[in-house]
């Protein structure tokens, strides 16, 4: 039986007590009292008792989270807080900390030190801080610890056997906080992260972008930058968007381009690692192979990224970024599971594409688990909502009982079902569309021309992380695990089937797609 620890103040004291008791050495070599920056408030006001924080570099989110645990363990009799880190300098600098800390914290308040060692402080009033190097000390049964930092996880050898442990020795009134800036995608820290932006995580996820960073500026006139950047710029269209959608100010895209230039490498496919050390979105920060499908369009997925945000709302399956709009044609795609029945791993996908004189703006998405009767019933229902939208079934897997329900029930009566043709364009009599090695290809490239010529755009996460996951292996296209590819076939289909994969001005109003119907 766990024995319940007493919780101490609420946490806007403890955080009072942080800023007005504990002192840090600073970027400068100076001694000041500890004060929360953005990035440090922003993780307080996210504070739960399961947490994955994932940064940009020196934002002091390791320090923040060590200043709290170690104000609670003066105040709280008998709280065991174990502190890990991913090499022995990194443990050293924490535990540097720790003892300044306890150093210049007044006298009334301190709990005298009876055990001090490398790897642990022991205090009088019976609380612990142990600290350590990960692989150093296994955590599992009969430990009870009631605070965890694990910093720079994505670093560790053996990250999951390390997790497992803690997760048995942390009670549920504990907090663990997993804490890195991203190395790969790949590994146990990155799937999952994955795993808490698909909502399969109890984790609460924290992104901290790197403007947060109060120092990530570069004024005018700075002798640090290239000459053509010392005065006024002129923003490439990146910039553009990082200024519209994230606010970044002049001094901050000027900190941006000496940092990229700063950090060229010919490693992990990627010209600079600047994506992967101080992040920008939930995608480009994974740095992968240079084997990635869409890899020519890099630069484009970072923009859509910039762009992407959740749905307006969300009704049963549907979620809606644009509204149905009187007179648009859309197409709407639905890629069924794979087995006889949706499971856990295996959903219903599909995507709702509105055609523009400009291209196609994916407006709407769905994502089920329903059974083949109910999910026919369900998409006629939603593609009358969208002016009786260009409907088409994939028919590999469960996609053919959907069809047979959507064909045959009169009580549906879809009145606009996309006819199959084959590659001379006639029809072949079936419904709907089978991926297959052939039209694969034509899929993925037509995605990758859409995407290139700016004639397509979605505001969905999801679609744009299965794109980034895609890679050539063994001359076949893979989704690299944890992800999943179900809603960026649904989206490569449906541009396939429509004009989109053309240059923007040759796509006009009577280019559009001659809706088929049941006769």
């Amino acid at each position: 039986m766990t024995t319940q620890i007493a919780t101490g103040p609420d946490l806007v004291t403890k955080l009072t007590m942080v800023e007005h008791l504990l002192w840090i050495v600073n970027k400068e070599a100076e001694l000041q009292l500890l004060t929360l920056n953005d990035a440090q408030r922003l993780l307080f006001a996210n504070w739960s008792h399961q947490m994955i924080a994932l940064k940009s570099r020196q934002e002091g989110i390791s320090t923040a989270v060590l200043a709290l645990f170690f104000i609670e363990a003066q105040l709280i009799p008998g709280l065991v807080v174990a502190i890990v880190s991913h090499e022995d300098y990194a443990t050293r600098r924490l535990l540097d900390k720790i003892d300044l800390f306890h150093k210049h914290l007044p006298d009334q308040m301190k709990s005298q030190l009876f055990h001090d060692s490398d790897n642990e402080k022991a205090f009088e009033n019976g609380s612990t801080i142990y600290i350590g190097t990960a692989g150093q000390r296994a955590f599992g049964r009969g430990d009870t610890i009631h605070r965890a930092l694990v910093s720079e996880e994505a670093h560790y050898k053996n990250a999951e056997k390390l997790l497992s442990g803690l997760r048995e020795a942390v009670p549920m009134s504990g907090y663990i906080v997993r804490e890195s800036t991203p190395l790969g995608d790949q590994g146990y820290f990155y799937t999952s992260v994955q795993n808490c932006i698909e909502g399969k995580s109890d984790y609460k996820l924290i992104p901290f972008w790197w403007w947060l960073g109060q120092d990530y500026k570069i004024p005018r006139g700075s002798e640090l930058v290239l000459e053509q950047d010392r005065d006024i710029l002129t923003y490439e269209p990146k910039e553009v968007e990082l200024m519209l959608e994230k606010g970044l100010t002049e001094d901050q895209i000027r900190w941006r381009r000496w940092k990229i230039r700063s950090m060229r490498s010919d490693e992990v496919g990627s010209e600079s690692l600047f994506p992967q050390e101080y992040i920008e979105d939930l995608e480009s920060c994974w740095l992968g192979p240079a084997d990635k499908v869409f890899a020519d369009v890099e630069e484009q997925l970072q923009s859509l990224s910039l762009k992407a945000r959740d749905p307006i709302r969300t009704e049963g399956i549907l979620e809606i970024w644009r509204e149905p709009e009187v007179g648009a044609h859309y197409i709407f795609w639905v890629d069924p599971c794979g087995g006889e029945s949706p499971t856990e791993n295996d959903p219903h996908d599909g995507v709702i594409l509105k055609l523009t004189p400009g291209g196609l703006e994916h407006v709407a998405s769905i994502f089920s688990r329903m059974e083949q009767k109910p999910l026919a019933y369900k998409v006629a229902e939603i593609g009358n909502k969208y002016n009786t939208a260009l409907l088409i079934i994939e028919r590999n897997g469960v996609g053919k009982g959907v069809l047979n329900y959507l064909v045959n029930s009169s009580d549906i009566g879809y009145k606009n079902l996309y006819p199959e043709t084959n590659a001379a364009g006639e029809l072949t009599g079936k419904w709907g569309w089978f991926t297959d090695q052939y039209n694969k290809p034509l899929m993925i490239s037509d995605t990758i021309l859409a995407i290139r010529n700016n004639s397509v755009v979605t505001y969905d996460r999801k679609v744009i992380r299965q794109i980034r996951a895609l890679v050539n292996k063994n001359g076949k296209v893979v989704v690299k695990k944890p992800a999943r590819d179900d809603r960026a076939m649904a989206f490569m289909g449906a541009i396939e089937v429509s004009p989109s994969h053309r240059p923007m001005n040759k796509l006009a109003i009577g280019d559009y797609v001659n809706f088929g119907s049941r006769r």
